[in-house]
């Protein structure tokens, strides 16, 4: 499937529809209306994004080791095959890792797409491409 070609289809179809609802007796505001029509106005160019590479960070185990984590994190948060398997160390991502530091400091604190953490006002909240979901704290006893 040609995805351009799609989208060609699909804008084609939208604007034959939204003409067909319009009728202007100005010649002046026909032509400007026809105009923004032709430029594109509800029917922008296609945007093509690529998904960021991300850094590498800690493991699990390394923020248990420096004492970041609680040490049920180790056993928790693994990479497993089946139930049983004891499973290897989950790396996590380098901006994810500095969360978990920021999130050990006890201040409010949030994660924006594209920035270092940042210490804020705001509640404990992370802000990311898969969407926003709030935390609690970061699994160590106080």
């Amino acid at each position: 499937m040609d995805v351009f070609s799609l989208r060609d289809r699909l804008v084609g179809e939208f604007r034959s529809y939204v003409r067909s609802f319009i009728h202007i007796a100005d010649d002046q505001i026909r032509e400007l209306v026809d105009s923004a029509l032709d430029r594109g106005l509800l029917w922008p160019e296609p945007l093509i994004q690529l998904d960021p590479c991300f850094e590498s960070g800690s493991t699990i185990d390394e923020l248990v080791d420096e004492g970041v984590l609680h040490d049920e994190c180790r056993r928790c948060f693994r990479i497993k095959r089946e139930r049983n398997d004891p499973g290897r160390p989950l790396r996590l991502h380098r901006h994810q890792a500095e969360a978990v530091r920021v999130a050990r400091t006890g201040a409010n604190w949030r994660v924006g797409r594209r920035r270092p953490p940042a210490v804020s006002d705001q509640p404990r909240s992370v802000k990311s491409s898969g969407g926003f979901s709030t935390l609690g704290p970061a699994g160590r006893d106080r």
